[in-house]
C-alpha cells in the first residue's frame, strides 16, 4: 500500500507541477501578447513619423532640385550671352583688322590726320 501511496502521491505532485506550468505558460503568453502589441503600436508611430520625415525631406529635395534647376538655367544664359558677346567681340576684331588697312603707318585714321594738316 506504501508504493501505491507514493505513485499516486508522486502523480500529484507532477500533476499539480504540470498545472503550475500550464498556467506559467498562460501568463507567460498572455505578457508576450501585450508587449507585442505595445511594441506594434510603437512600430506604427514610429512608421508614421518615418513617413511624414520622408515625405518632408522629398518635398525639400524637390524644392533644392527646382532651385538647383534655375540656376543652372540662368547660368546657362547668363554663358550664353557671354559666348555671344566673344563672338561680338571676335567680330570687332576681324572688322578691326580690316579697318587697320585704312590707317597710315602711325595708326592714326587717314580722315584724322588730314585734319590736323588743314589750316
Amino acid at each position: 500500500m506504501t508504493m501505491e501511496l507514493t505513485t499516486t502521491l508522486a502523480l500529484a505532485v507532477l500533476g499539480f507541477l504540470e498545472v503550475l506550468a500550464f498556467v506559467y505558460l498562460w501568463r507567460t503568453n498572455r505578457r508576450l501578447d501585450a508587449v507585442t502589441r505595445k511594441l506594434q503600436a510603437e512600430i506604427a508611430g514610429t512608421r508614421a513619423e518615418l513617413e511624414e520625415k520622408c515625405r518632408a525631406l522629398n518635398q525639400r529635395i524637390d524644392e533644392m532640385t527646382e532651385e538647383m534647376r534655375k540656376r543652372i538655367r540662368d547660368a546657362n544664359q547668363r554663358l550664353d550671352e557671354t559666348i555671344e558677346t566673344q563672338r561680338l567681340l571676335e567680330d570687332l576684331n576681324d572688322i578691326n583688322d580690316r579697318v587697320q588697312c585704312l590707317r597710315t603707318p602711325g595708326g592714326m585714321s587717314k580722315r584724322v590726320h588730314r585734319s590736323d594738316h588743314r589750316p
